[in-house]
């Protein structure tokens, strides 16, 4: 939601291939109107590709009405990698965050997946999630620095050796700085489970995979998309 209740959609365009996808943002306002607010050719523009997909991305929206997107650029020559876009509430697009400047912050990393996972914490930064490195990155805006504030390492601590760790879930932020997203084991259904990150006290799991099954009743579960907090986490 953005200035006076607008609603800001997501749009994965994608045709015969990979390498014709294109993206765009669709915008409802409260009367229900519906219109593009960022255009395919806007986002090829700014990248330089003509392909962008937006499949399995995330979105944001700051207090200014600034709407923040995700993307990945495929290709079967380069590494896939992924950029953060900005628009502005008049439709202006930039590079908010470039492939270079988040693979600067994964010590090592040639490829990364931005997943759903992206949202804005009290600080005023942006909190992502790669599921390449499985990772949640902290971006700040204005940009700067981008730091790791949570680890693979870190996750695979809590679950144990040889876990499937695949963080594509959505992320949310509370009003003291604590983070929430899930682990999707859709790999081997053992380890889906729900992490809280505290920038106090660490890294801890909210919601085990029993307590998933005891409160659904099945035993297979896919952790891949939205979440939200408001008071109670919706996931």
């Amino acid at each position: 939601l953005a200035a006076d209740g607008d609603l800001f959609i997501q749009v994965d365009n994608g045709n015969t291939s990979e390498n014709d996808d294109e993206c765009s943002i669709l915008k409802v306002d409260p009367d229900g109107n519906l219109s593009q607010f960022i255009s395919p050719a806007q986002i090829e523009a700014v990248t330089g590709l003509v392909s962008n997909s937006c499949e399995n991305t995330g979105l944001a929206v700051d207090m200014a009405g600034n709407v923040f997107f995700s993307l990945d650029h495929l290709s079967a020559v380069d590494p896939d990698v992924g950029s953060i876009l900005m628009a502005t509430p008049d439709g202006t697009l930039s590079q908010f965050a470039s492939p270079a400047q988040l693979l600067a912050a994964i010590q090592g990393a040639t490829e990364l997946d931005l997943e759903h996972g992206m949202a804005f914490g009290p600080d005023g930064a942006l909190y992502v999630n790669d599921s390449d490195s499985n990772s949640i990155l902290r971006i700040p805006v204005p940009l700067g620095p981008i730091t790791q504030v949570v680890t693979e390492n870190q996750i695979e601590a809590l679950l144990g050796p040889g876990a499937h760790i695949d963080l594509d879930s959505g992320i949310s932020v509370d009003q003291f700085g604590n983070i929430y997203f899930a682990n999707d084991d859709s790999t081997n259904d053992l380890n889906n489970v729900i992490f809280k990150y505290s920038p106090v006290s660490g890294l801890s799991i909210l919601t085990t995979q029993q307590q998933l099954i005891a409160a659904t009743g099945v035993t297979q579960h896919d952790l891949d998309v939205g979440m939200v907090l408001k008071g109670i986490l919706y996931v």
